[in-house]
């Protein structure tokens, strides 16, 4: 038997081709990802509920080149565990599969990453559990005392495109929804065809303040910030001057890298953000932060899981511990439910990813309230298991 299937360079090419008849399932190749868990748990999703057939990363990597790997970033794999728990609990068909084996994996030795995700799942019968992802993805707080608002952050997509969908809705969590449309290029009047200026929504309790960080600038631009039909800001952004300044002459303009943070502030209330590019051609955007817009109760956590009637197993990440940040405040005190499953007694197993050991056992009931687990301090993540007492895992 041969399975088809197919994959593009841009994740979000048209689902269409996916749901022809003669493609059994879908695939995914991507690249550039500044957040590996939580975007490759968004793609799958979305292929997933596109097309209604079996997924599977097939190719996944921080950077499309291999740059990072000669300037040593990120030698401990945070970019493979991230990636396949993520993937895995996406419900897709397997692990996603990083590209550079063999001069960033092996050379690194890390195969242990897959260990301990293999050990963690070892004993799932995936067929008979029935299951979908969790649904519940809420990580919060019990007592707030001594806990600070938190940050949402977009990672938009290096896609030279224009955006499928421009509005988007910051979350209770922290999460952006649609966030997978979100492209980093945000085009000017010469790429009249291509614009379409992103609108974000957001809800905060306290006034918050929104960080644009730009990595590149081409030709003559002018970011402007709009916040409930007001302009709150506006900067002119020209590649000629810049310190890293290139004249390209088959375009006669200059294009610059650049390392520019450009700051608003947002009352409190509900507000409508737009960010718009009045000027010429192009600016990249790397990452936009919204600060303190997330409630004190709500855990800087990502959750992804499935769950059937009678087991759950949930990955839990520390959304502050990323690529580029290995010191991060540690997630004390926080809890999540686990709602649906049917009554009765439950074995909870608290797992520790990177030493592939149980930390914490203990029984709960269930009946009509969901379970509450809570977690213990960590770091950079953990694994929860749930599964009905008497069956052996």
């Amino acid at each position: 038997m041969c399975i088809r299937d197919r994959s593009f360079s841009d994740p979000y090419k048209d689902a269409r081709v996916f749901k022809l008849d003669v493609i059994d399932m879908a695939q995914t190749h991507i690249y550039g990802l500044k957040d590996p868990g939580s975007k490759i748990y968004e793609i799958s999703r979305h292929k997933l509920n596109a097309v209604q057939k079996p997924h599977i990363l097939g190719e996944y990597g921080i950077d499309a080149f291999d740059d990072f790997i000669k300037s040593g970033r990120d030698k401990e794999g945070v970019s493979v565990q991230d990636g396949i728990w993520g993937g895995v609990f996406s419900m897709s068909a397997g692990t996603p599969m990083p590209w550079y084996w063999d001069d960033y994996v092996d050379p690194n030795n890390l195969y242990y990453h897959f260990w301990t995700l293999k050990e963690f799942i070892r004993h799932i019968d995936w067929p008979r559990e029935e299951f979908d992802v969790i649904k519940n993805r809420l990580v919060y707080y019990k007592d707030t005392k001594g806990k600070k608002t938190g940050d949402a952050v977009i990672y938009p997509s290096d896609a030279w495109t224009r955006a499928q969908k421009n509005k988007f809705l910051v979350t209770r969590m922290g999460e952006v929804t649609d966030s997978e449309y979100f492209t980093g290029y945000l085009f000017g009047s010469g790429h009249a065809d291509m614009k379409n200026d992103p609108v974000i929504v957001v809800k905060n309790e306290s006034p918050a303040r929104m960080k644009i960080h730009v990595s590149g600038v081409s030709h003559e631009n002018f970011l402007a910030v709009n916040i409930n039909g007001t302009d709150a800001l506006g900067v002119t952004l020209n590649a000629e001057g810049m310190k890293t300044a290139e004249y390209k002459e088959e375009w006669k303009i200059y294009q610059a890298a650049a390392d520019i943070v450009i700051e608003a502030g947002i009352p409190r209330g509900d507000n409508e953000v737009i960010i718009e590019n009045r000027g010429l051609d192009w600016i990249r955007i790397k990452e936009i932060r919204f600060e303190g817009v997330v409630n004190p109760d709500v855990a800087p956590v990502f959750a992804a899981g499935v769950q059937g009637p009678r087991s759950a197993y949930i990955w839990l990440k520390n959304r502050t511990y990323t690529l580029d940040k290995r010191d991060p405040e540690k997630i004390t005190g926080a809890c999540i439910d686990i709602a649906g499953l049917d009554s009765g007694r439950y074995n909870i197993e608290i797992y520790d990813i990177e030493n592939a050991q149980i930390i914490r056992k203990y029984e709960e009931i269930a009946e009509i309230d969901p379970i509450t687990v809570e977690l213990p301090e960590f770091e950079r993540s953990l694994a929860v298991k749930v599964y009905r007492y008497g069956v052996v895992r």
